[in-house]
């Protein structure tokens, strides 16, 4: 039996994230007159649905249709289609086909439309991107004789609006669906070679929905309490994006209601937790999976709420508590709880569901500040600082160990048998061990984007309600608001790169983002006005929020899923060099200057630095010196790095 190619298996990994799909099923290869081509068939959940039938670029196109009927038998249809380049270079067409098992079904031809054009499967895409190529995408209509006479007569445009308004796709075979007097579809031959027993000889029954079983509809209404548990805990861990509401009164003098600490002092216990965040990172999955998300999640917190209650002892000659409280306490309880949500919340959905949850709890880290901000500022207008921190303290200890029981993983997850599609998928990108992955150009070359992009973003995140005070000359003093819009942007980012990376890549995106915030930052010390501020906060929030979701994503590309937890956590080290660096550096720097456009040069520089590397991992050059040639080449460089 012929083996897959490198092509073969990426288009195969491509399609099945974006079908609802378990990674199970076979790969048929189907007898045509041109050779042997491959035909993958998945079986869609629940059971007894149907399959989903794609080709895998072997021709100038991918074919994807549906089917409750003998998949084999549909096999051999999308293989011939492929084999006879059935469209030519046509986005769309559509024509008669004569074939017994089409007759036996009633149909009398084909046409064929991207994604877009009909109500298909959601999250496909009109191409498939493979490295340099793209492969159009065409979902496969079977015609009856009247849809095929609307066809010819009026073109394939004419069948837009059927399609798109029934979503009909399927290929039926059952009895039900035959016309009267027809004969049975007789055995296809030559047929697909695959192993015995892989499909149903007989179309199943067709599912119902009502069909569902009380434990189905129990684990989807538990999933999706699990994600707002996760969702709610991340509302809460999040006020670490809401210190410099705290940062600005600290530096305030005593007679105002501040301690009088400096900016680097008022800075030291937000720098410190971003610390203990990025190291408790490594552990916090490894625990988790031996512990259970529940017990972990509940440890942050409870370090969370005890870390804010120790910081409200810190006073104006005294920085320990704060350090301790807020930086290590709640640093680690952070680190914990965000641990602990996301990977907890994503086993309880099947895996084309996982952007749309991953995404929803995270983006609960990036949306505290719209409300803990103001309320912050609301608490120190009337309890002073330690006050404000032992009310959300106690606050957060009820609500975030609340939460965290909600927080569980499937009593009994399903694991897909192993299959040929799984082996491709093993071979297309297979799973690194965190020792293999620390041993590639890559990965440092993205932990150094990481820490830069995580830099600039975190020194403004930091100081934004200062920022304002200061370069507003204290005219503007409503620094509190544009903390919040930060937020707005940073959650928004995270979906919005996200989406834009699945048609682009993740480099390109990486690449794009990091562009938009080394302009932001070289312009930074210009925004005097409330405009001004918008647009600064707007940036930079949208450009740290994407990074957040584009360098795991890039980091599941590159080392596979197997192994994400330990991997993004060594990779999200450089998120913690770049919260300790950034916002001290910005600070020392105010401290001796009185202005923060010196920092802006510097988070500026390392942007365009992370820029760089991007492009360059972009480009490939090579020069062979007996020949005289120079060779470039612009697109993603094949990942052959030795483990």
């Amino acid at each position: 039996m012929p083996e897959l190619s490198d092509i073969h298996a990426r288009v195969l990994r491509w399609v099945l994230e974006r079908l609802p799909a378990s990674a199970k099923g076979d790969v048929c290869w189907c007898r045509t007159a041109s050779g042997e081509r491959p035909v993958v068939v998945c079986p869609l959940e629940p059971a007894g649905t149907g399959h989903a039938l794609f080709t895998l670029g072997e021709g100038r196109r991918v074919l994807v249709t549906l089917t409750d009927a003998d998949p084999t038998a549909v096999a051999l249809l999308l293989a011939r289609l492929e084999a006879e380049d059935f469209g030519g270079e046509a986005l769309e067409a559509a024509g008669p086909l004569e074939d017994p098992t089409l007759r036996a079904a009633g149909r009398a031809g084909v046409a064929l439309l991207p994604p877009s054009a009909t109500r298909f499967l959601k999250g496909l895409r009109d191409r498939v991107r493979v490295d340099a190529l793209a492969f159009p995408v065409s979902v496969v209509h079977f015609l009856d004789p009247a849809e095929l006479a609307v066809a010819q007569a009026h073109g394939v445009a004419a069948l837009r609006d059927q399609f798109a308004g029934c979503g009909r796709n399927l290929l039926r075979f059952a009895s039900a669906h035959r016309p009267a007097g027809a004969e049975p579809a007789p055995a296809p031959a030559p047929g697909p070679r695959r192993a015995r027993g892989a499909f149903p000889s007989r179309a199943p029954p067709p599912h119902r929905a009502d069909a569902l079983t009380p434990r189905r509809m129990s684990m989807k209404s538990r999933g999706w309490l699990v994600t707002l548990a996760g969702t709610g805990l991340n509302l809460a861990l999040g006020i670490l994006y809401a210190w410099s509401v705290f940062s600005k009164q600290l530096v305030e003098p005593v007679s105002r209601g501040g301690f009088g600490w400096t900016k680097t002092q008022a800075t030291l216990p937000y720098t410190v937790a971003i610390a203990f965040f990025a190291l408790m990172m490594i552990p916090a999955g490894r625990l988790q999976d031996r512990l259970g998300p529940r017990v972990i999640a509940s440890a942050g917190g409870v370090l969370t709420g005890l870390g804010l209650i120790v910081a409200s002892f810190a006073g104006p000659g005294s920085v320990l508590p704060a350090l301790l409280g807020f930086g290590v306490l709640g640093g680690t309880g952070f680190g914990l709880g965000y641990a602990a949500a996301t990977p907890a919340a994503v086993k309880w959905f099947p895996p084309e569901k996982k952007g749309l949850i991953t995404g929803l709890v995270v983006a609960g880290f990036g949306l505290a500040p719209v409300y803990i901000a103001p309320l912050s500022k609301y608490l120190l207008a009337g309890n002073g600082v330690g006050g404000s921190f032992r009310i959300l303290g106690i606050a957060f200890l009820v609500t975030a160990t609340l939460c965290a029981q909600f927080i569980t993983n499937p009593a009994a997850p399903q694991v897909a048998k192993k299959s040929a599609v799984t082996s491709a998928l093993a071979a297309a990108r297979p799973d690194r061990t965190w020792r293999e992955m620390i041993r590639t150009g890559t990965f440092w070359s993205l932990w150094l984007q990481y820490a830069c992009a995580a830099t600039a973003g975190l020194m403004i995140i930091g100081h934004m309600a200062r920022i304002v005070a200061v370069q507003s000359g204290n005219t503007v003093t409503i620094g509190f608001v544009f903390v919040a819009l930060l937020a707005c942007f940073n959650a928004g980012g995270r979906i919005v790169a996200g989406v834009v990376s699945d048609y682009v890549g993740r480099v390109v995106t990486i690449g794009l983002v990091c562009v938009l915030q080394a302009l932001a930052m070289f312009l930074f010390s210009s925004f005097t006005t409330v405009a001004g501020f918008v647009v600064g906060a707007a940036v930079v929030g949208f450009s740290y929020g994407a990074c957040l979701s584009l360098f795991p994503s890039t980091a599941a590309d590159k080392w596979g899923t197997k192994n994400l937890g330990m991997n993004y956590g060594i990779l999200f080290t450089a998120w913690g060099v770049g919260g300790v660096v950034g916002p001290m550096l910005a600070g020392k720097i105010a401290d001796a200057t009185g202005s923060y456009a010196a920092a802006y040069n510097v988070a500026g520089a390392l942007v365009a630095f992370a820029f760089l590397l991007a492009a360059f991992s972009y480009v490939e050059v090579s020069v062979r010196i007996p020949e005289r040639e120079i060779t470039i080449r612009v697109g993603k460089k094949a990942d052959t790095e030795a483990a």
